[in-house]
């Protein structure tokens, strides 16, 4: 039977293929990880809030509270049209630690507001410093001699506060946060000065000396309330003693930002859903 060892081999062949796929049918297939609904809004959210961190890089700027309450808000209402009933489980518990995320950086908006509220009799220059400083970022001209008279008014300010502060009744937390803030505000003056320092001639001619001035003032500041208001001796007046959270900084920031400040990214650490 010649065609008999032919045919056999055609049969062990077809054979072998019908195997193939019922092997490749009886393995389990790995099933695809559930998208969140909220995942790309929280990514958007993510990118937006660091943008508006680095243009508001004040962390006690009134400007970024206003701002940042806004964008808060517009995201809050956001949320309101979404059909949260037809999300799977992983976009509703992002829906609502988003939520959550958004109500508490709001409520923090205020918070900082009456802190920075509470300690402005202590840092009456705060105002000065944060317009140079935001005035920077907009790009503004510069009038370098103007700039000088303003940076020698601010060191009597300073000076001035320094002689009666001990006549204002505030509690130690208060004062303990007035330490932090002009601490920042010596950081921002400083990022002031060095943008403009060595790059304008006329500028440095204007305002090295002026600048050193207020710097030494705002060293010392500090420490003295440290001292005679907190409680804490004056080599441990550049330690802040605690902390406070601002947007971004008291942020804020960094800034608050922040708090809003270095700024904490949301759709991860913060919301409590791994990245």
């Amino acid at each position: 039977m010649p065609t008999a060892r032919p045919l056999a081999a055609v049969l062990l062949v077809l054979c072998l293929l019908m195997q193939v796929p019922a092997q490749n049918g009886g393995r389990s297939k790995t099933k695809p990880e559930p998208i969140s609904e909220m995942r790309a809004a929280i990514e958007r959210y993510t990118v937006d809030r660091g943008s508006l961190t680095r243009s508001y890089p004040v962390a006690m700027s009134q400007q970024r509270r206003e701002r940042f309450k806004k964008f808060y808000e517009q995201w809050l209402a956001s949320l309101t049209p979404l059909d949260f009933d037809s999300f799977s489980q992983d976009g509703k518990v992002d829906y609502l630690l988003f939520k959550n995320h958004l109500e508490y950086e709001l409520r923090q908006l205020d918070i900082q507001a009456q802190q920075l509220s509470e300690i402005q009799p202590l840092i009456p220059f705060a105002g000065t410093i944060i317009d140079l400083e935001e005035a920077r970022r907009r790009m503004e001209p510069i009038n370098s001699a103007k700039v000088a008279a303003t940076l020698t008014e601010l060191r009597k300010t300073i000076d001035e506060r320094r002689r009666t502060v001990e006549s204002l009744k505030v509690k130690k937390t208060v004062a303990n946060r007035a330490v932090q803030a002009t601490n920042a505000l010596r950081t921002n003056l400083r990022n002031w000065y060095t943008f403009y320092n060595g790059y304008d001639p006329m500028f440095t001619w204007w305002n090295e000396e002026p600048y050193k001035s207020l710097d030494q003032s705002m060293t010392n500041y500090p420490s003295f309330i440290a001292e005679r208001l907190v409680g804490i001796r004056s080599e441990a007046g550049q330690t802040q003693a605690g902390s406070t959270r601002g947007p971004g900084g008291p942020s804020g920031g960094g800034g608050g930002g922040g708090g809003q400040g270095g700024d904490q990214a949301v759709a991860g650490q913060e919301m409590g859903r791994p990245g």
